[in-house]
């Protein structure tokens, strides 16, 4: 799994979300039809932890956690106008560790922490326009997924990410606006840290530390 997909993922399986929204609505104000309003703030910690023990276990041993602040799903259908704000203002973070022994599978441990994150899908549509603010006002944020290893059969795949602000928009429009304001203040933190003997298969640690990121693709079919 590349960085990219490492990022992108990190937003799909969010079991310990602070804040979240879904916008599938449809109104006709000043030619749009769908508006959208999303503010968002989180003043509470969020942590996720996962702390294990494991020993003579036949088969695979999987174990995640995922920390988000602020997360906003938006799909619309038509001309659509956003306006997300979102904010995270309290710590928040992910910890996947502990020991295992004489595992026969596979061993699938992962942490994410994202402070605010915000995905925006259009359909068909003449016009688009998303302005898009995201501020992460924390300290540190972070992700860590810990192994002591010993006797493990099969393949090891490790994977610690932390994102400040992330952004994804993918509208199909014939005219589109995009504004993006992310800020990012505070230390970002992601580490994965291992300790391995007898291991009978490939490992595979991945780690990503990143303050803002922001993907938009835009595309029109008649």
């Amino acid at each position: 799994m590349n960085k990219t997909k490492t990022i992108l993922a990190a937003t799909v399986a969010a079991f310990a979300v602070s804040g979240m929204a879904k916008a599938d609505s449809e109104y006709n104000v000043d030619g749009f039809t769908v508006l959208a309003n999303n503010w968002q703030y989180n003043w509470s910690t969020v942590f996720a932890r996962a702390v294990f023990s494991g020993f003579n276990i036949a088969g695979d041993f999987k174990a995640s956690t995922v920390s988000i602040g602020n997360n906003w799903i938006s799909e619309t259908d038509g001309s659509t106008r956003i306006l997300n704000q979102q904010t995270q203002l309290a710590d928040l973070g992910s910890t996947t560790k502990g020991p295992l022994t004489n595992v026969g599978g596979n061993v699938d441990l992962s942490a994410a922490t994202i402070c605010n994150n915000a995905s925006m899908t259009t359909g068909h549509s003449g016009k688009v326009s998303i302005d898009n603010v995201q501020k992460c006002n924390t300290t540190d944020p972070f992700a860590v997924v810990g192994l002591a290893g010993n006797s493990i059969g099969g393949n090891i795949d490790l994977s610690a990410t932390t994102i400040a602000n992330n952004v994804s928009v993918d509208a199909q429009t014939a005219g589109a606006w995009f504004g993006n304001t992310q800020a990012n203040p505070a230390n970002v933190y992601a580490a994965v840290e291992v300790d391995l003997n007898n291991v009978g298969g490939d490992v595979n640690a991945t780690v990503a530390a990143v303050g803002n990121n922001a993907t938009f693709k835009t595309k029109f079919t008649p």
